[in-house]
């Protein structure tokens, strides 16, 4: 930028570095009001930013890079497959989908018959949910791994199954709460639904590659 200085002479604005903010479009790291469609991410177009999934219906969502957190709302009859996430996903009134996914902390709220293979740093934890089933991530692509080390993942430690509910289950006669297992959850050893959405990403890494 050129201005005039206190002699009247044209002279260039220096920048400095922390003025060079690069401007992030947003929309590049949104998925939403999709329907029947099927959205992928390849590596290096998410590369650590926020991504919000909302309002989808009937869609194949695949992020194939790691990101900072993801939050995933109002999906119906939705499969998501989510690279690593170096902090939350957050899911919140979903119904009928599947979720492939590693990341340092799993949310779930208002959510019903989701089906969740997981990588959690933590414990994952369910409020106001039902008919989830739970089993451990396995899953591999060429760059999973140097995405795992960006997220600052470790998959040493996997709490999948420590799930902890948070929504009360009964209460006593005096109004205090119960503390028992909840029926909310339980944990799969059915691989069926999650072979057949691994085939699927398969075969779309092969036509990308």
């Amino acid at each position: 930028k050129i201005f005039i200085n206190n002699c009247g002479m044209q002279e260039e604005k220096k920048q400095y570095s922390w003025e060079k903010k690069e401007i992030i479009d947003r929309n590049k790291y949104m998925c939403c009001g999709r329907n029947g469609e099927t959205i992928i991410k390849s590596p290096g177009t998410i590369s650590g930013q926020q991504f919000i999934i909302e309002d989808c219906l009937n869609c194949e969502i695949f992020l194939f890079d790691y990101s900072a957190t993801i939050t995933i709302d109002n999906c119906f009859n939705c499969s998501f497959f989510i690279g690593p996430v170096e902090s939350s996903i957050f899911m919140r009134n979903c119904k009928d989908c599947i979720c492939i996914a590693a990341c340092q902390q799993w949310r779930a709220k208002e959510c019903e018959n989701i089906d969740i293979q997981l990588y959690v740093s933590t414990t994952p934890i369910i409020e106001n949910s039902s008919n989830l089933r739970f089993s451990c991530f396995e899953f591999f692509y060429p760059d999973l791994p140097e995405q795992i080390q960006k997220a600052n993942l470790d998959l040493r430690i996997n709490h999948w199954r420590n799930i902890y509910d948070f929504t009360p289950h009964s209460r006593s006669k005096s109004g205090d709460l119960v503390v028992c297992s909840s029926p909310n959850f339980h944990l799969s050893e059915n691989n069926e639904i999650f072979n057949k959405l691994k085939s699927r990403i398969e075969t779309l890494l092969i036509l990308k590659s």
